[in-house]
């Protein structure tokens, strides 16, 4: 469970959470063109023995892996997401 946010702070969310097995496997945050980390890198503190925290980007240059969080095309990862 995540500790509650301290007063004056947004909410963070992210897009999706997988789970296979009953155990996370995917932290996904999902953009346009922006590259902003924060809400996946606090969330995967959390999850990062058992859940990869990715960031999806519809319009991504390159990729990176930045602080422990895969940041990907969307097109080319959706397109080998297996069912």
């Amino acid at each position: 469970m995540c500790p509650p946010l301290p007063e004056g702070q947004g909410k963070r969310e992210v897009d999706f959470l997988t789970v296979r097995d009953g155990k996370p496997e995917w932290l996904i945050e999902t953009k346009l063109t922006d590259m902003e980390i924060s809400p996946l890198k606090h969330f995967s503190r959390f999850f990062m023995k058992t859940a990869d925290s990715t960031l999806l980007v519809r319009n991504l240059k390159r990729e990176l892996f930045l602080e422990g969080i895969h940041i990907k095309k969307a097109s080319g990862w959706l397109q080998n997401l297996e069912t």
